[in-house]
């Protein structure tokens, strides 16, 4: 093997290693994959479809305040303080911005 043939086999496996080719990065990838189903599946068992959209529009313009908010549903949910779907109607019920 000439030394060039050498230098780009040896490229390629430094490339796989960074990229993340390796054994384990597989499984973790599953293991990203089924919680990131399990959060979307909690999430749409509590949110109507046009809170999920606004939802996804937070999700865009704000990542950080929309894993904030799922977070908070999902521990809700796990908690027991959520059993219906949080709709806007259910929303204005629960407002009590008037009692201060």
């Amino acid at each position: 093997m000439s030394s060039l043939a050498r230098c780009a086999s040896h490229s390629k496996f430094i490339c796989a290693m960074t990229r993340g080719d390796g054994p384990g990065d597989a499984e973790e990838a599953e293991r990203a994959r089924r919680e990131k189903e399990m959060r979307e599946t909690l999430i749409s068992q509590f949110l109507d479809q046009s809170a999920r959209a606004r939802l996804a529009n937070v999700k865009v313009a704000k990542p950080e305040k929309a894993a904030i908010v799922e977070n908070t549903l999902i521990h809700m949910a796990q908690t027991g303080q959520l059993r219906n779907k949080f709709d806007r109607r259910r929303a204005n019920m629960d407002d009590s911005d008037d009692d201060f």
